[in-house]
């Protein structure tokens, strides 16, 4: 953990990788390709599928990046190379996952694909993508969770993110040994797999469109919710503690309302037929 770079040697040179960008790379790669095949598979046009893909991870990453500038502005304000630099870090995966979504549907619309059919089928893999991007941050130390001591608990190296807060916080000297924090990014990792699990059970169940998506939505941002409460936030967020609750609270809200509609409107379906 918390690993700036791997070395390994190739064709007698040695290359250095640092697992949270390899991470985050594998993670776009998985959903692309995954989707791509899917969708392909569904009897959609390839030209069509090339630009609903391109034009989403466009948004995915344009909004993930506007997101962080909005709730860490001091940061991108002191430093504007920020807003173009290629690195993988200073992205929030919520803003990304909205855009993308708003971006999607519109798009999927032009170009006669129904949304919540491409929706049923991509969002398995973006389950696996954001499960390995948490993967990258627990390699990386970043988004640790708060000290606990439950069985499952991890220790982070010295001079790690988690060090460092410690530190801060007056909780550990400089010297001392870092304290047992919560997994949350595990914990992400784990709501993922199980969302796109369930998702994936759906879909192959021949669902009513929608129903699939829906339910990996609920119970991801269900994951995000319990996981914000034991989960340490980055000190330079300008935003109140409330407004990440607030936000999933309403997801979840918006999604269960649909989820029960669409639920309702297949079951009427069935006993028409």
């Amino acid at each position: 953990m918390h690993a700036d770079a791997f070395i390994i040697g190739l064709f007698g040179a040695e290359i250095s990788i640092r697992p949270y960008h390899f991470f985050v790379s594998l993670a776009i790669v998985v959903v692309v390709t995954g989707a791509w095949i899917i969708l392909e598979k569904a009897g959609y046009r390839r030209k069509s599928v090339a630009i609903l893909l391109s034009s989403t991870i466009v948004a995915a990453l344009v909004g993930a990046r506007m997101w962080n500038a909005l709730i860490n502005w001091t940061s991108f304000s002191d430093d504007p190379l920020q807003w173009v630099t290629l690195s993988a870090v200073g992205f929030s995966l919520y803003g990304g996952i909205i855009c993308a979504v708003i971006v999607g549907y519109y798009v999927a619309r032009a170009l006669s694909m129904e949304p919540w059919k491409v929706l049923d089928r991509v969002i398995p893999f973006v389950g696996i993508g954001i499960a390995l991007i948490r993967v990258g941050c627990y390699l990386r130390g970043c988004c640790f969770g708060k000290e606990t001591d439950v069985l499952w608990s991890v220790h982070f190296p010295s001079l790690s993110p988690a060090h460092f807060h410690q530190i801060n916080e007056g909780s550990l000297f400089l010297f001392g040994g870092v304290h047992a924090v919560h997994p949350t990014q595990l914990y992400e990792i784990y709501g993922a797999l199980i969302a796109s699990i369930v998702a994936w059970i759906l879909l192959r169940k021949k669902m009513m469109s929608g129903i699939p998506a829906l339910a990996f939505i609920i119970i991801f941002t269900l994951t995000r919710l319990i996981t914000y409460f034991f989960r340490v936030m980055p000190e330079n967020y300008v935003t109140p503690v409330w407004f990440y609750p607030a936000l999933y609270i309403v997801i979840l809200i918006a999604s269960i309302t649909l989820l029960i509609r669409k639920v309702t409107l297949s079951q009427k379906r069935d006993t028409m037929n």
